[in-house]
């Protein structure tokens, strides 16, 4: 292997780990905690895996579908910093689940100029959520 090609291999590498890195740096999850009398709380949470403070906007939307047909949605949204290293609870909602209601869960966020960086999906049943 010739000396340019070896150098060219080593940036090629050194790019594709960074941009790796950073698809990873912010990361978003929705934390489900089963309450009493067929309650459950929905949070939504961002971790910053980087080593800089974010400055970011989310939203979180919940959709319940009751076994009738009848859709009841909360949508929340807001704009937080995240410190480095750092893991925070963006929202925290609360339903009712009946036996037959399905929910479904989207945890959205976005960067300071409003560019999607990361996107967490949940369907929730009361079974899978609710722990008697």
């Amino acid at each position: 292997m010739t000396k340019k090609t070896y150098i060219l291999l080593l940036v090629f590498i050194s790019v594709f780990s960074g941009i790796s890195q950073e698809k990873n740096a912010i990361t978003s999850d929705i934390v489900l905690t089963p309450q009493e009398n067929n309650l459950v709380s929905i949070s939504g949470m961002c971790s910053n895996n980087s080593l800089q403070i974010q400055n970011l906007n989310y939203t979180l939307d919940v959709q319940k579908i009751s076994k009738s047909g009848n859709t009841s949605n909360n949508k929340q949204s807001g704009t937080f910093t995240v410190e480095p290293n750092q893991k925070t609870t963006l929202s925290t909602t609360t339903i009712n689940l009946n036996p037959k209601d399905q929910t479904k869960v989207i945890l959205t966020l976005f960067n300071s100029k409003n560019i999607q960086i990361a996107q967490q999906h949940k369907v929730i049943t009361a079974k899978e959520a609710i722990k008697n």
